[in-house]
């Protein structure tokens, strides 16, 4: 539509990759020489490119991306179905560790943006809250609201 802004803005950017002395591993490589990546190490939401800390996010987890970013993501698709913190409650079932609840990590980025959170415990990503866990949980949703659930194992 005229006048709305562009789901995304990585083109607006222009960016020339660091001749770098230091082989990088394949996938690292790559990832390093992704404009999006560039930006998250800037902004402080990403370890630095070419850093032993990104070679092996990189390695290991191909694609990824900010918890920051994957909110943003996530805000504007759900956008169109009229999916708004006001009408929505969020739970999660994710690991407890303290790497899971980290300030600005994808957890606890979502509970910021949509409020309180409904913990249903989850080693392995399945919630360990039971029947009468989710019948409390629904209990607190808006009316014609939605429910949103994190879930994953680490």
């Amino acid at each position: 539509a005229a006048g709305t802004p562009p789901d995304d803005l990585m083109s607006a950017f222009s960016y020339k990759a660091p001749i770098t002395s230091t082989p990088l591993p394949n996938k690292a490589s790559i990832a390093a020489l992704k404009q999006s990546n560039q930006v998250f190490a800037w902004l402080d939401m990403a370890p630095a490119p070419e850093s032993p800390c990104f070679i092996s996010l990189h390695e290991h987890f191909p694609g990824c991306v900010p918890g920051q970013v994957i909110l943003q993501r996530l805000v504007q698709a759900l956008r169109r179905f009229n999916v708004t913190p006001q009408n929505t409650i969020f739970g999660h079932s994710i690991c407890p560790d303290e790497i899971n609840n980290a300030k600005d990590g994808l957890a606890y980025t979502m509970r910021e943006h949509w409020g309180s959170c409904f913990p249903m415990g989850g080693i392995g990503g399945a919630p360990f809250v039971g029947k009468s866990g989710f019948a409390s949980f629904t209990s607190h949703v808006p009316d014609t609201g939605n429910v949103l659930i994190l879930f994953g194992p680490h």
